[in-house]
């Protein structure tokens, strides 16, 4: 496969790459402007309910109560609850299904055009995508499923009668899916 352009070292394609900016720059604006969005979105509602006075006051109240909340996060029950987030995962017969994906992804590779020009690009492409709708998919069943399987198993009560903050249940909750993720994405990548 011919490369157009060269692939520029890491450093410059995450920081600048000459006259465009970087890959963080452009995530950091990214996050900046959802996080201005939201809190939009939310002045506007809370206006509706409330009137606009009190509800800049109320969006101001949440802030501070948050970087409260942040400033006494535990790392150490936030990656306890990863652990348990894990370990719920594999219980609930992830592999299993991560599986059965996989070789619906084998057997689909069989039925590829292999008359094409280049079929290495065709079968690199077709995996790439297929991977990536894989673990969204993987992902967004196994953190959707979570939280109501543990209202209806009463799991849940264990967790929050322990003297855990709300945000280092969520916290811990996105670690704990997003390192299942990972893991599936290493033994894909194999």
């Amino acid at each position: 496969m011919v490369l157009e352009n060269p692939y520029p070292p890491y450093f410059e394609w995450l920081f600048s790459a000459g006259t465009t900016p970087g890959a963080f720059w452009i995530w950091l604006l990214t996050v900046v402007l959802f996080i201005v969005a939201s809190l939009f979105v939310a002045w506007i509602i809370s206006s509706v309910r409330n009137g606009p006075m009190k509800a800049g006051d109320l969006i101001f109240r949440t802030l501070v109560s948050l970087v409260d909340d942040l400033a006494h996060t535990s790392p150490r029950r936030v990656f306890a609850l990863a652990k348990l987030a894990v370990q719920e995962s594999i219980r609930r017969r992830v592999l299993a299904g991560f599986i059965v994906f996989v070789l619906i992804l084998l057997f689909a590779g069989w039925f590829l055009n292999p008359g094409k020009t280049d079929p290495a690009e065709l079968y690199l492409s077709f995996v790439l995508t297929a991977t990536s709708y894989l673990i969204l998919f993987m992902a967004l069943v196994l953190s959707a499923f979570s939280l109501p399987a543990d209202i209806q198993n009463k799991t849940i009560y264990t967790i929050v009668t322990k003297p855990v903050r709300p945000t280092e249940i969520v916290l811990g909750r996105t670690v704990g899916f997003a390192a299942v993720s990972t893991a599936l994405l290493v033994v894909m990548c194999g």
